[in-house]
């Protein structure tokens, strides 16, 4: 790459940027639940394939299915067609369409050598894997390229018939199997996967409330892009979010939003800064950081800018505009890239630059997430408590929450609840509880509700929202009573 400094002649062109290791279904936390005989019509397929080690126990009966008999096990759904011939009756049916997550970010492309299947590079750790399962015949087509599921700190693939991860923890080639048939038969089937192996429905990080009043202030807050993780707790004290383009941050219980010096943190190329040397006549605002010093911004940046919170939001330039290609120039400020491209369409030639992932990639999961928790009976404890058991007009009821690991009993941070209070009428009032603190608590306040008859009893119930495996609720009451 080349610095540029935007000399009038050329400033009209920017505006004219496996399986090496050990195969199980259940690894890490154990599976369980109610399992069950493979049938005899299909034990041989299963055992040739390779049985329990491989695909998880039976976790359903038999049953009938589109003319073939099925039975579903902890990663698949096996079934036997005696109307067909040959080999061709025993199959895998594709569930993985229908349980494909979204919403995560493509891993690396493979390399040159890496195996494409109709079109679709298949990620270089799972292909010994691939390879072992007959590849196509078993496995079904890939229906995507790789993810990193951030939500789930995994690497992952989806295949017709059957999915394929690797934890960012386990050493490289340590390759698993998604539970799809635990997703598929998740309402029929008491069964619960390992919580490394779920399938959510609910992987696709929103962003998080905590930011949308200040993100509303912004303007376009879309310019950030999608969300890549939910919100946390860093290790500064703040809430944090990562974004495609950008890490926004705020202090508890503030409604200010800030943004995190990414390019800085991941190390993209800076320039010292010079004197000015070209002004509004050749299209140039001239940002000054030291004295006389700074550096030169096309005004079609500074608006770009001026129009999303100023230099508040992007803080000041690092480096003069750098030409990346042929008609394509990026210029990184404190807190995020303008990348331009002049072969895009015009809504579409001026946008941020995609530099979340690399700061994702740059900080360790542990350092955002802490202990990632899927959330199940198993995994977590949620105790709840209302500051007053009886209620008076003009007060407010505090219901508070507090979450802490089953496995190591520490605080579990940056989870949301949602809270419903039932009223004798059949009515409820909603709300959402915060994403737990540092010490895993969290409260709302609930108003008087003027709608429930003199001294009722009004039960309420909380229930955590995220990754679930399995629902995680808690409940409790208090009286609201209008004293003479």
């Amino acid at each position: 790459m080349k610095s540029v400094l935007l000399f009038p002649k050329l400033f009209p062109l920017l505006l004219a940027i496996l399986l090496t290791g050990g195969l199980t279904s259940c690894a890490g936390s154990a599976s369980r639940g109610t399992t069950y005989a493979i049938d005899p019509d299909l034990k041989e397929f299963y055992n040739t394939l390779g049985g329990k080690d491989r695909f998880g126990p039976a976790i359903s009966k038999l049953f009938t299915f589109n003319e073939s008999n099925c039975q579903y096990t902890l990663d698949a759904l096996l079934c036997h067609n005696p109307e067909l011939s040959g080999a061709a009756q025993y199959f895998l049916y594709p569930l993985g369409s229908t349980l494909m997550s979204s919403g995560t970010i493509e891993a690396e492309t493979p390399d040159a050598t890496s195996l494409v299947v109709n079109g679709i590079p298949i990620y270089a750790e799972f292909i010994p894997l691939y390879k072992e399962l007959s590849g196509a015949s078993i496995t079904g087509y890939p229906l995507a390229p790789a993810k990193m599921n951030y939500s789930q700190q995994r690497i992952e693939q989806y295949f017709e018939n059957i999915g394929f991860y690797r934890n960012f923890s386990d050493a490289a080639g340590d390759v698993k199997l998604l539970a799809y048939g635990a997703a598929a038969c998740a309402d029929r089937c008491e069964f619960s996967p390992a919580v490394d192996a779920v399938i959510s429905s609910s992987t696709i990080p929103q962003t998080d409330r905590v930011f949308l009043e200040g993100l509303e202030k912004l303007g376009d807050a879309s310019i950030f892009g999608a969300p890549l993780t939910r919100a946390f707790l860093a290790a500064d004290g703040m809430q944090e979010q990562v974004f495609e383009n950008a890490s926004l941050f705020t202090s508890p219980g503030s409604k200010f939003i800030h943004l995190r010096s990414v390019p800085l943190i991941v190390g993209l190329p800076s320039t010292p800064p010079s004197a000015k040397l070209y002004g509004n006549k050749e299209g140039m605002v001239f940002y000054a950081v030291d004295g006389s010093l700074g550096y030169h911004v096309p005004q079609l940046f500074d608006d770009f800018i001026a129009d999303h919170g100023g230099t508040a939001i992007s803080g000041m330039p690092i480096a003069e505009v750098t030409q990346l290609s042929a008609g394509e120039y990026r210029q990184c400020f404190e807190n995020y890239c303008l990348r331009y491209a002049t072969a895009n369409p015009s809504e579409t030639q001026l946008t941020l630059d995609p530099i979340g992932a690399s700061y994702l990639a740059k900080i360790s999961p542990a350092d955002f997430y802490g202990e990632t928790v899927v959330i199940s009976p198993s995994t977590v404890a949620l105790k709840v408590s209302e500051q007053y058991h009886l209620l008076q007009p003009k007060q407010m009821q505090q219901l508070s929450i507090t979450l802490r690991s089953q496995v190591n009993e520490q605080p579990l941070v940056g989870i949301e609840a949602q809270l419903k209070v039932s009223l004798p009428d059949g009515s409820v009032y909603e709300g959402i509880v915060p994403a737990t603190m540092a010490n895993g608590t969290s409260s709302i306040n609930v108003p008087f509700l003027e709608a429930a008859p003199n001294g009722s009893i009004l039960h309420y119930q909380i229930c955590l929202t995220g990754i679930i495996a399995e629902p995680v609720c808690a409940a409790g009451s208090y009286v609201q009573m209008k004293l003479p």
